[in-house]
């Protein structure tokens, strides 16, 4: 899937496919695919600034950043940023890894993986 911005605005994000798959615990892996400016990154990775944006048309925060690295994407000729955040998605507090993608250095875009367990078989 490519992720196209709304309303020309690569602060929001594009067109989302949630994909849950559960694994046998119970959990869910949850893939979001989000896009985020260059400002945006650097004020989430150094700075520390919590960032809003958007995943099927509902809001995500992201806060904090863990271990955070860059690899070269050799077959498609840009650069991956790998780090872990904090996401408040739909009310719920989950540690998440981000892979975003950037071809210009001035918009990332790529996916959030976190793993749930949803309330339906909650406690």
């Amino acid at each position: 899937m490519t992720a196209k911005p709304i309303g020309g605005s690569c602060s929001s994000i594009c067109n989302l496919t949630s994909n849950y798959k559960r694994r046998s615990n119970g959990f869910q892996t949850l893939s979001l695919i989000v896009s985020l400016t260059r400002e945006e990154l650097i004020g989430l990775i150094i700075d520390n600034k919590p960032v809003v944006t958007k995943t099927e048309d509902k809001p995500i925060t992201l806060s904090g950043s863990g271990t955070y690295t860059n690899e070269p994407d050799y077959k498609n000729g840009g650069v991956t940023h790998i780090f872990f955040t904090n996401i408040d998605y739909q009310g719920e507090y989950l540690w998440a890894k981000a892979n975003l993608l950037s071809y210009d250095g001035q918009t990332f875009v790529g996916n959030i993986i976190c793993e749930r367990y949803p309330d339906s078989i909650s406690e």
